[in-house]
């Protein structure tokens, strides 16, 4: 019997989902079962109101077209976000998703587009495009 909840808050999963980005919602919310943690996944889409919390969030990636048509939308949970990272909350994000978490997206067709500034870097477009696998370490010690 499940004895703790835990809730994903899966960021534009249509819009921003073009790597199959769903699939880390569908293997984490797994993995969180096997652990014997009730879950639950709260998609947000363009004009909803966050959840009143999280325990963890995810933003998958999408075209720098799909960026610009969620900006606004994007930037009026900013501080929202940024108070659930002091509390713990991690954020995942992928591709175009990171890129808009950043200070920005530079170079971009269109011209630049400002981030969040969640993240402290800065996506500089126009370069050769690149692929890499990366590790990512954290000290986040799971729900309190």
């Amino acid at each position: 019997m499940s004895t703790s909840t835990l809730t994903i808050v899966q960021l534009y999963p249509e819009q921003l989902g073009v790597s199959g980005d769903g699939g880390n919602v569908v293997t984490l919310a797994e993995r969180a079962r096997r652990a014997d943690l009730d879950v639950t996944v709260a998609s947000h889409r363009p004009g909803d109101a966050l959840p009143a919390r999280g325990d963890v969030v995810l933003i998958g990636s999408g075209p720098l077209s799909t960026l610009r048509a969620l900006h606004a939308d994007i930037l009026r949970f900013g501080d929202l976000l940024s108070d659930w990272a002091d509390q713990g909350v991690p954020v995942v994000a992928i591709g175009g998703g990171m890129e808009i978490l950043s200070h920005g997206i530079m170079g971009g067709e269109g011209g630049d587009l400002e981030g969040l500034g969640f993240f402290d870097a800065t996506a500089h477009r126009g370069a050769g495009r690149r692929a890499n696998y990366f590790q990512v370490e954290t000290e986040y010690e799971g729900l309190g």
